[in-house]
């Protein structure tokens, strides 16, 4: 029986879905250790054609599941969570690709530590610039992190661990168990499974070393003020994740974090868009507003924003909140701009 199961979601990646399976059935642990579940999902370039080649040269380890309609990404992950059945759970992008004992590396801590999840770190590079790519390691050393109570758990969900899926391994049971699982329908997909697995995991394993290459593809860089705009699924996410939250009980205890998570995401969010564009539309920002306020009517009392607002020095952030309850009009754009 494999002993991990690694689950890659497809869409039109004819381009580069060979080199990423190559790296993980190349890997220093064995094929036989190793089961594959790609879900191509309703790819309409030539992604089918090369899975049935690799299928046949992997067959032994490859399981190929092809969607007839496109659900996104975080379906694809579901579905691809339905059919795996090793004891641990791993998660690629179909773009990026691994080093070759990444598994071999995850596998023998969480084995060993006995570990809910185990991290390591990646590299964002162009793919044009990997064989000039050093890996190695952080200047930190490794971290093993058992969770005793909730101040361990607070500590926890401060910490500066990426969102990401993919450079890590999950123990199955943990995902299954505690019906983890990913949104549909929306991007930022991410950070609501992994902060789920934040409240859950009691043994984490952090290895400073850079094992997973995210590679940074110039036809996919979000630069356009429409590719923009779906950065508010971040608002969406955070809604769905608070009241997923509230659903299971794991709110209250850590309210003060959540809130001020959600009004950084906010305060971030408007100010990159200004820092790209140069503006923002008065509609846009409207509406952005409305949705913190539906949340957050009383957000003059949220921790961060109190600390914001009681500051003396006119500044971006103090003028962005005292306009969030207000009217939204060109005058106000303007100065905000000028503030940026």
């Amino acid at each position: 029986m494999a002993k991990i199961s690694v689950i890659i979601p497809v869409h039109n990646g004819a381009d580069y879905i060979t080199d990423c399976i190559n790296s993980i059935t190349n890997q220093s642990i064995g094929k036989e250790n190793l089961e594959i579940i790609i879900v191509n999902d309703a790819s309409t370039d030539n992604t089918y054609e090369q899975l049935m080649l690799l299928e046949k040269k992997y067959s032994e380890i490859l399981l190929i599941i092809n969607l007839e309609q496109n659900v996104g990404v975080g379906a694809a992950r579901n579905i691809g969570l339905i059919y795996a059945s090793a004891n641990y759970i791993g998660f690629v992008d179909s773009d990026d690709y691994v080093e070759y004992h990444m598994y071999e590396t995850l596998y023998s801590k969480i084995a060993h530590y006995e570990c809910d999840l185990v991290v390591c770190r990646a590299k964002k590079h162009l793919l044009d610039d990997r064989f000039n790519i050093s890996m190695g390691r952080t200047n930190k050393d490794d971290n093993f992190i058992i969770i005793n109570n909730s101040e361990d758990r607070k500590r926890l969900l401060n910490m500066n661990i990426s969102m990401a899926v993919w450079n890590k391994l999950y123990r199955r049971e943990l995902l299954i168990n505690n019906q983890i699982y990913f949104p549909e329908g929306l991007i930022y997909e991410d950070i609501f499974f992994s902060e789920l697995v934040k409240h859950y995991a009691n043994k984490i394993y952090i290895c400073e070393e850079y094992l997973y290459h995210y590679i940074e593809r110039k036809n996919s860089l979000s630069n356009n003020s429409s590719d923009w705009v779906k950065r508010l699924h971040r608002f969406w996410i955070e809604e769905f994740k608070l009241d997923e939250l509230k659903k299971r009980d794991l709110y209250d205890s850590y309210k003060d974090y959540y809130d001020n998570e959600y009004m950084i995401t906010y305060i971030t969010i408007i100010k990159n868009f200004v820092n790209t564009y140069g503006t923002i539309s008065v509609d846009l920002l409207t509406e952005i507003n409305k949705f913190v306020l539906n949340r957050y009517p009383d957000y003059r009392t949220i921790p961060i924003n109190k600390k914001i607002l009681a500051t003396k020095s006119p500044s971006f952030y103090i003028f962005l909140l005292d306009g969030l309850n207000g009217e939204i009009d060109l005058d106000y754009v303007k100065k905000l701009i000028a503030l940026a």
